[in-house]
Parts: C-alpha cells; sequence; structure tokens
C-alpha cells in the first residue's frame, strides 16, 4: 500500500469448521466503487455456518456505498448486517463448546511434553489479552470451576487460571474469520484500511476483535494479515526457521571455539611448566 494505490493478495485455500481446508476459494472482493472499496478474508471461511464469500455477496448488493462514504461506516454496517442475518447463539452454548474442544487441545499439549514445558506453554500468554466481552463472565465462580476441570490436577502454585483464560481467549481468535476493509474515503487523499476478526453472534449482539486501523495513511506498508512466515520470508530474504538454525550453528561454533581456546592455552601452560 502507498500513497496511490493498494495491493490485496492472498491464495486460495480456506478452513472450514477449523478443520477441512478447501482450494480454489475467493478470498478478496470488490465492494464498491464509489467510493472505491474492497475486502479481503483470512481464517475460518464460515461465519455461524454461513459462508463468508455468501455473506459479503449479499451485503455487497444490498448496500449503498455512497452514503456511508467511509471505511468506518462501512465496517459498522457491515457488522450491523452480520448481526442481522445470521443467528445468534447464547453465551453459554458458545463458550461450553469452545471449552470443550479447547479442553481436548490443551491435554493433547500436555501429553506431548513434559511438565516444565507445559507450564511453560501456558505462561507464554500472560501477556495476552482476555476479550472485552468475556471478562465479567470469567470472574465468576462458574466458569473458574469450569477452567480448573481443564486440567487434570489443577494446581493453581504452578498454573496461573488468569493466563488459561487468556490461552482460551487466543484458541477463539485463531479458529475465528479474519475481515480486511480497505480503500479510499470520499474525503481523503490517502488510502485506508480497517481488519478485525469476527468471532460469533451471541444473543444478538457481533462478538469481534479489532486488529488494526489506518486512516488516509500517507506512508508505504507491506503488511501481513494471516500467515506471516511468507511476508516476513520475502523482506528479510531468508526463511525465519533457516535463520534460526544458522544462528544456533553459529552460536555452536563460538561456545566450542572459546573452549577450545581456553583448552589449548592451558595445555601450553602445562606444557611450559613442564
Amino acid at each position: 500500500m502507498n500513497t496511490d494505490v493498494i495491493a490485496l493478495a492472498a491464495d486460495s485455500t480456506i478452513t472450514i469448521n477449523d478443520k477441512k481446508t478447501y482450494n480454489g476459494v475467493n478470498k478478496i472482493f470488490m465492494l464498491s466503487n464509489d467510493p472505491p472499496m474492497g475486502i479481503m478474508v483470512f481464517g475460518l471461511g464460515k461465519f455461524e455456518n454461513i459462508s463468508i464469500e455468501t455473506l459479503i455477496k449479499e451485503y455487497s448488493k444490498k448496500t449503498n456505498f455512497k452514503k456511508l462514504k467511509n471505511i468506518i461506516n462501512i465496517k459498522n454496517d457491515f457488522l450491523k448486517y452480520l448481526t442481522e442475518v445470521t443467528q445468534a447463539t447464547n453465551i453459554n452454548i458458545f463458550l461450553d463448546s469452545h471449552l470443550k474442544n479447547f479442553k481436548q487441545m490443551i491435554n493433547q499439549q500436555r501429553n506431548s511434553c513434559n511438565e516444565l514445558e507445559f507450564y511453560q506453554f501456558i505462561e507464554t500468554f500472560s501477556n495476552a489479552e482476555i476479550f472485552e466481552f468475556l471478562k465479567d463472565i470469567f470472574e465468576t465462580e462458574k466458569y473458574n470451576e469450569k477452567f480448573k476441570e481443564i486440567i487434570k490436577e489443577y494446581d493453581e502454585s504452578k498454573i496461573n487460571l488468569n493466563n488459561l483464560k487468556k490461552r482460551f481467549c487466543s484458541y477463539i481468535f485463531n479458529i475465528s474469520t479474519g475481515i480486511l476493509i480497505t480503500g479510499f474515503n470520499k474525503e481523503d487523499m490517502f488510502p485506508s484500511y480497517v481488519s478485525f476478526n469476527i468471532i460469533a453472534n451471541v444473543n444478538n449482539t457481533l462478538l469481534y476483535q479489532n486488529m488494526d486501523t489506518k486512516l488516509n495513511y500517507s506512508g508505504t506498508l507491506i503488511i501481513p494479515f494471516a500467515q506471516t512466515d511468507v511476508i516476513e520470508t520475502y523482506l528479510s530474504g531468508i526463511d525465519a526457521n533457516l535463520e534460526d538454525e544458522i544462528k544456533k550453528y553459529f552460536v555452536n561454533i563460538m561456545e566450542n571455539y572459546i573452549c577450545n581456546m581456553y583448552d589449548h592455552i592451558n595445555v601450553e601452560k602445562l606444557e611450559k611448566i613442564n
């Protein structure tokens, strides 16, 4: 993205129901010519059991974008549309369904590593955030007990329950549908974009998480919105895993070199003494 042009690129693979992947799927769509706006999706290909492609195309047909004028209005209108056309679920049903799958995932992780590695795995999410719409309900005794039940023989001295809740939010986020809306606002000279993840329609309230927003941006950007590895390889010129292996190899050489030099010096000193 620069001051004159926005270019979107995506592969054609999309995930359905957090398990199956399909090829040949459209992820980039034109929303409007006036103002010029496009939309891109990533992550899950369905929202509340409806194809996200179908939802976007139907929304594009029925919407007067001239009246909306700018990207923030379009985003809010799209969220309102999703709330109206999708079936709402109860918050407890939503959470219990995902907690069941989350419990399986956590226990699989626990069985694949030792105890210390597992505790470290949970602690890595200490800087994450609990979704605003879940903060109050997660403080209830009911859900405190539900989270304790996730890990067999839960030990509060070793696992911070709050970090487990944060890990759950990260899990929910990773199986949500990412949306990027971008284009040129009618009153602006430079392009804008908003990105957010739609999570669920709960009690006729759309749960979503804002990601990033840039309005009337006059700089130059290359931004990954889903998997970052390909973009990082393109920008840095080297695969991140390969770079890590080279660094480890170099560190290993230097450590051995220092040890060898130390041994060599000691040998020389002994020879002189003798």
